[in-house]
């Protein structure tokens, strides 16, 4: 299977960046809009966190594979992240989760892939 880029998936990562960096440059300091930012992020991989457990729960085959390593992969580095760093170091931790979880929903999605295909092929 070959890895591909939508022009929409691509312009959510480099808005999902910016603010990352732009939140990473502000977070000594105490500006509100930067910690309504970060709150907003949290909020949306807390949410894209638990549709994971969803996807698991009701997807077959490869998209089971990859919700399964999305949720495997973001809430360790999202537990990691609250339970190993305090303060600006936890939060930029956290902030990794989206692009880390994705990467897992690849790496799951590929297994699942390379086991149907043992099971067709040995069936």
């Amino acid at each position: 299977m070959r890895f591909r880029f939508s022009i929409g998936g691509m312009m959510a990562l480099v808005a999902y960046c910016a603010a990352l960096f732009g939140a990473a440059a502000f977070l000594s300091g105490v500006d509100p809009v930067m910690m309504t930012l970060a709150g907003g992020l949290m909020s949306l991989e807390l949410a894209l966190l638990c549709s994971a457990l969803l996807g698991v729960a009701y997807c077959r085959g490869a998209r089971r594979g990859f919700w399964a390593g999305f949720a495997v992969f973001g809430w360790a580095l999202a537990l990691f992240g609250i339970v190993a760093f305090r303060g600006e170091l936890g939060a930029l931790a956290v902030f990794g989760v989206l692009p880390f979880s994705y990467i897992g929903g690849l790496v799951g999605r590929g297994f699942a892939e390379r086991a149907a295909k043992a099971d067709h092929a040995g069936g």
